[in-house]
């Protein structure tokens, strides 16, 4: 019997990398590579360190004696980066990439997908190769092969509807800006606005303090009541790494709002605020898949773990439906029950670290497992034969007999 695939999810921030058939990945690191500047940082690295890059947390950590580079921004850019993402990846496993099922980003295009197979076949020598659609593999994760996926990632945020496994036409997606950086700039934005940050700091730190004390409200009435009355309550105190220290107060909250609320920082109604972009998505299916979307409705991505936002989703499109405006006629028309729920995506409790997204990762993980998976697998011979277009007539067979 075959040894199961490596899956390899490359993301903007961080990257997922195991065996098929386990629940979590088995290692999780950030999508950087340093190279090393050897008149700067030879001295400083040490003795028996002359490499010429870093990868992940070790780039990380050394990053001001080297120059970053980060190989994915939504989709690849630098594909030698990428090389040195997988070899560090396959490290850690123990692995070589004979059988590699990489996760393909939401936003790539034909070309892309065809410059991936080229990747995997001529660069990394792959003897089996899959390539899955991030989506999809999201929604297998929670066990449904139909559904409505949010993807709030770090670049970009995507409503899909899938169904039976397949995404629609991209004509039927929700496309938007908004994204996990464009939170944490407004962060920033507050706290420079709030004389509280005087100074750019890296970007990482700022995503890091993001990401360690910021939340969405679930009640703005009450935040704002407490911002105004009880601000010492709200304030965190993030330690910087230079020995000085960074104040947030209301920030915590406000900056979350730019989801929901995207014209309390652009001033403009250009942005649709992500809750009215499910819904929009919804309501332009047909109609008989409607019900049963606004009933599987999957929310994934980085931003999508952050503390308060999947309940703040829920209830901005309850609010809608249960309004008296177009929401209501559109609930009585297709029969909804009193409250719509989110599908829970609660993480393994084997995965230790809550802030990283592994949905689509572990749908592709319980993909491999199916006997069907190998008949989408690409070789060699199929490209030898075929061209890197062999991957658009490799599509990928969605489980049966999922939904709940």
């Amino acid at each position: 019997m075959s040894k199961p695939p490596v899956i390899l999810d490359i993301g903007t921030v961080n990257t997922r990398a195991g065996r098929g058939g386990q629940t979590v990945p088995e290692c999780v690191f950030p999508t950087l590579v340093g190279e090393v500047n050897k008149q700067l940082a030879t001295p400083m690295i040490g003795q028996g360190e002359m490499k010429s890059h870093f990868v992940g947390k070790a780039a990380l950590d050394k990053r001001s004696l080297l120059k970053i580079r980060q190989p994915v921004n939504g989709v690849p850019n630098d594909y030698n980066a990428c090389e040195m993402v997988v070899q560090h990846a396959m490290e850690e496993l123990g692995e070589g990439c004979k059988r590699l099922c990489l996760i393909e980003p939401t936003q790539a295009t034909m070309e892309i997908r065809e410059n991936l197979v080229e990747f995997a076949i001529e660069t990394l020598k792959c003897e089996e190769f899959w390539l899955l659609s991030s989506i999809p593999c999201s929604l297998f994760a929670s066990g449904r092969t139909t559904g409505i996926v949010l993807e709030a990632s770090e670049s970009a945020s995507h409503v899909v509807p899938v169904l039976e496994g397949h995404a629609l036409s991209r004509s039927k997606w929700t496309t938007s800006e908004l994204s996990g950086l464009a939170v944490t700039s407004y962060m920033v934005n507050l706290l420079k606005r709030n004389g509280r940050l005087d100074r750019d700091l890296p970007p990482h730190i700022n995503r890091m303090i993001k990401e360690k004390f910021s939340y969405t409200s679930t009640n703005m009435v009450d935040d704002n009541h407490t911002a105004e009355t009880s601000p010492d309550s709200l304030v965190r105190v993030y330690e910087l790494p230079d020995g000085g220290s960074l104040e947030l107060c209301d920030e915590r909250f406000r900056c979350s709002e730019y989801f929901f609320h995207p014209s309390s920082w652009t001033g403009t109604d250009k942005i649709q605020a992500i809750h009215k972009s499910v819904v929009k998505t919804i309501t332009d299916c047909d109609e008989k898949l409607q019900t049963k979307l606004f009933h599987n409705i999957v929310a994934c991505g980085g931003v999508s773990l952050g503390v308060g936002f999947q309940s703040r989703l829920q209830k901005d499109i309850n609010s809608w439906l249960n309004g008296s405006g177009e929401g209501n006629k559109w609930k009585s028309r297709l029969k909804l029950s009193s409250t719509v729920k989110l599908v829970d995506t609660t993480l393994p409790p084997s995965q230790l670290d809550p802030t990283i997204c592994t949905q689509a990762w572990r749908g592709a993980s319980i993909l491999s497992q199916l006997p069907s998976f190998n008949s989408m697998k690409i070789t060699a011979t199929d490209v030898r034969e075929g061209g890197n277009g062999v991957v658009h007539r490799n599509a990928m067979v969605p489980p049966k007999k999922m939904d709940v």
